[in-house]
């Protein structure tokens, strides 16, 4: 049955985009290792802890989508929701960029003459909205927390060298690398075969 979709290189990198998409979507704390941005320290930084008069000392804490999930000096992981931090936009931005992307692969496999001729569109559609949800969500989040880092909030080391960009961030830039080749290869198809037709338009008279 897939074998027998009309596959593409837009096409191909549609679909490679929608699995590095929906891993970005997933993020923290379901794939530990998809984070936006990562803050880490060999040494090791203290912190206030949950309890008044107390620190606690992680080396790494890394910031997704969903969670913050914080490593300390014996390994072990503590990870909290930030449903009540980020906005319900931002949230929502990357789920709605990975069904965009959804649908533009749908487009592009579609054996419907009028949806196929919109593979385009939405394609160029579901770019626009990766764009989007990779400045609002990735580049945004990172430069946040660096931000905050630079001005020593709530006792954390006034150093924004230890904050990095996570994992996520690089996928999350694939993605829209590989949506804007799609979006192009999808437009130059859609050229060709509206040439096409009117080549044929032509000779028939």
């Amino acid at each position: 049955m897939i074998s027998q979709l009309p596959w593409s290189p837009s096409s191909v990198l549609l679909a490679v985009a929608l699995f590095l998409s929906f891993l970005v979507t997933v993020s923290l704390p379901t794939i530990p290792f998809m984070d936006a941005v990562r803050v880490s320290s060999k040494e090791g930084f203290s912190v206030p802890g949950r309890d008044v008069n107390s620190t606690e000392v992680f080396t790494e804490i890394r910031y997704g989508i969903w969670s913050i999930c914080s490593w300390n000096l014996e390994g072990g992981k503590v990870c909290h929701s930030q449903t009540s931090e980020l906005p319900f936009s931002m949230k929502a931005s990357s789920p709605l960029a990975t069904a965009s992307i959804l649908g533009a692969l749908a487009a592009s496999l579609s054996l419907t003459p009028a949806i196929a001729n919109h593979a385009a569109l939405v394609c160029t559609v579901s770019t626009a909205l990766a764009l989007f949800s990779f400045f609002y969500v990735q580049v945004w989040f990172y430069s946040a927390i660096r931000d905050l880092f630079s001005r020593g909030f709530h006792g954390f080391p006034k150093d924004p060298s230890v904050v990095h960009a996570g994992p996520g961030l690089w996928t999350g830039f694939a993605v829209l690398v590989l949506m804007t080749t799609a979006s192009i290869l999808s437009c130059v198809k859609r050229r060709r075969r509206r040439l096409a037709a009117e080549a044929g338009h032509a000779m028939e008279f």
